[in-house]
């Protein structure tokens, strides 16, 4: 009875981070002639009228993406990057703004947009917690819950709630591995220009880009961010040009039926003199390269595909410390994964024979003039 108790605390607690409003409950009305667009602009546009001053402006952050292929895009609305933030989801039907639910962590939550899931994860004080829900015809539903533990009986695991073996918590957890994972939550700032470049009102690329870059160069000089770039490049050949804006990670974003679509982000990091090469492509392939050149050299290799930038295969190398070698020892990791390195060698070799090129100089945004942004 009191291991039950302990379990059903544990879960209470991180499904609270996760919490779901099955019904649709309508938060705010307008004409039903009115598209989404119109309905997201206004809701938006009276959230910065009743901000909280109390809350730091850029706190707030929002993103909007089609999560189930209707044709209606979601708004995700995050009210700060902290652990226990989650994300409202909402959706558009028959004029009306309605709430899907809440879930996530640190404001953010993982969409795999080859399936219409979104997972919502939790790993912190011993506890790692994953909830999946499936997107479908406008509602949000729970799929499955995975819960693992450490208690003074040493490790616990449950599958919705249920208590199993190590063995069938890792089962379950392979079957419903996410099959591609985009970060969402936190792509566009809670601000008029970038509500405007969400949901439509420039009349092209060229005006949504540099209103969106002058925003960033008041926030860079308010918080003296001087690493901040961006570059913009076509690499998909539709003759309208990505933005790369790069704020490590280095998100990437283009102009679709009138408004700016938010694609995904890869991990380029480097001192402004080599930045320039830690991203690159391959016109070829279409395929995309991020370098990250901290501690570690991280490659990432994306692709572009239904709109969103699809991570393929991600390398990293670093050296470490090593007593038992009585020096540095390399480790090689693919996928997050620990390998040897003869296998890391063998994946790479695909991506060795493909001829990059860099996407271009990046543009320092902090002291940009902002009547005067090039794009």
């Amino acid at each position: 009875m009191k291991f039950k108790k302990i379990i059903s605390v544990i879960s209470a607690a991180v499904m609270a981070v996760s919490a779901l409003s099955v019904s649709a409950v309508p938060v705010s009305a307008a004409n039903d002639t009115d598209s989404w667009k119109t309905v997201y602009s206004k809701y938006l546009k009276n959230k910065i009228k009743k901000m909280d001053p109390s809350i730091i402006p850029e706190d707030y952050k929002f993103s909007v993406n089609d999560l189930d292929d209707n044709g209606t895009p979601e708004l995700i609305l995050s009210e700060g990057p902290y652990h226990y933030v989650s994300c409202d989801i909402y959706t558009c039907k028959d004029g009306k703004l309605k709430k899907l639910g809440s879930t996530g962590s640190n404001g953010v939550f993982d969409y795999d947009p080859v399936n219409n899931v979104i997972e919502s994860s939790y790993t912190g004080m011993g506890v790692v917690s994953s909830t999946l829900f499936k997107m479908k015809n406008g509602k949000m539903s729970r799929m499955i819950y995975f819960l693992s533990y450490n208690s003074v009986n040493g490790e616990s695991f449950l599958v919705s709630d249920k208590e199993v073996s190590k063995a069938t918590y890792e089962k379950y957890t392979k079957k419903y591995a996410m099959a591609s994972r985009i970060t969402l939550g936190r792509d566009y700032s809670l601000t008029e220009t970038d509500i405007k470049c969400a949901t439509g009102g420039y009349k092209n690329y060229k005006s949504a880009y540099k209103a969106f870059i002058a925003d960033r160069t008041e926030t860079a000089a308010a918080y003296a961010t001087w690493s901040d770039t961006y570059t913009v490049k076509d690499i998909t050949g539709d003759k309208i040009p990505e933005l790369f804006y790069n704020i490590s990670p280095c998100k990437v974003y283009t102009f679709k039926d009138g408004r700016m679509q938010y694609l995904g982000a890869g991990d380029a990091y480097g001192d402004i003199d080599s930045l320039k090469s830690c991203l690159a492509y391959c016109k070829a392939q279409k395929t995309l390269m991020f370098v990250n050149k901290s501690n570690q050299t991280t490659k990432t290799f994306c692709k572009i595909k239904d709109g969103y930038l699809i991570q393929e295969a991600k390398f990293s190398y670093e050296q470490q410390m090593s007593a038992e070698a009585g020096g540095f020892t390399a480790r090689y990791r693919l996928d997050d994964k620990d390998v040897s390195k003869s296998e890391y060698n063998k994946a790479l070799k695909k991506y060795s024979k493909m001829k990059f090129i860099t996407v271009g100089k990046p543009t320092v945004i902090y002291g940009l003039d902002k009547d005067n942004i090039i794009i």
